[in-house]
């Protein structure tokens, strides 16, 4: 099957847990036997974000690792600090917040296509990418964010006007809203138009537009939020991963 590696975990002295979303399955576990030894086959193929064809046989207890033929290692990456930075969001993203034997096809597509772009392209700017992967898999997951209308009343917003993003609600606020909330002590970013308007374009934006371009401190704030909101189980906050990737 063909898969993408997301973790691999010890499992006694010589073997370890691999962790693949296959394009068939989603993500699959299996027990990969002696490949901490030296002399391990299928070692150098089971590295974190490579691209491999597994023959993965399925057991009672544990699923067993039987053969790897690897497909892209994606070399490139793995000589950008930037790169590592951003792939190794990304497949953690995944690796947390999806559940074993739930096969989504367009998360397999989404994050080997983030894969080949990563390799490919000579330069990335992170902070950009990074908001774009983590929207595009949360809206896969079901929770894309309402960036049209007040997802408190229903109404479209009014450009004129200074408008909230209230991450709770799973989108933008208008005005009145919004002072309904700041009245009850509920939190949410003041936005302007452009903000909600970048944010609604790299949802449908593919990789190397996005790359080229900027999103504000505002709008940064949130995708935070909404993330931070939305996910049950932390995948990293987004200050530590701006520090650790140098995001330009």
């Amino acid at each position: 099957m063909i898969a993408i590696v997301l973790s691999r975990k010890d499992s006694g002295e010589s073997d370890q847990i691999i962790s693949f979303f296959t394009e068939e399955f989603g993500k699959v576990e299996a027990l990969a036997k002696g490949v901490k030894k030296i002399v391990g086959k299928n070692s150098s193929f089971l590295e974190t974000a490579c691209l491999v064809d597994a023959e993965i046989i399925k057991g009672k207890a544990v699923n067993r690792v039987a053969s790897v033929c690897l497909i892209d290692l994606f070399k490139n990456i793995r000589t950008d600090f930037t790169k590592l930075a951003l792939c190794g969001y990304a497949v953690k993203s995944i690796e947390i917040l999806t559940e074993q034997n739930e096969r989504d096809k367009n998360i397999f597509n989404l994050l080997k296509s983030f894969l080949e772009f990563l390799d490919f392209e000579k330069s990335v700017y992170t902070s950009c990418l990074q908001a774009a992967f983590i929207l595009k898999f949360f809206s896969m997951l079901g929770y894309e964010p309402e960036l049209k209308r007040c997802v408190v009343c229903g109404i479209g917003l009014d450009a004129e006007k200074k408008n909230g993003f209230y991450a709770s609600g799973g989108g933008v606020i208008c005005v009145e809203c919004a002072q309904e909330k700041i009245n009850v002590g509920e939190n949410f970013v003041f936005c302007e138009k452009k903000d909600v308007e970048s944010l609604a374009s790299i949802l449908k934006t593919d990789w190397k537009l996005i790359n080229g371009s900027e999103l504000s401190k505002t709008a940064m704030e949130c995708v935070k939020n909404f993330i931070g909101y939305r996910s049950e189980r932390r995948i990293g906050s987004f200050e530590k991963f701006a520090e650790l990737a140098k995001i330009s």
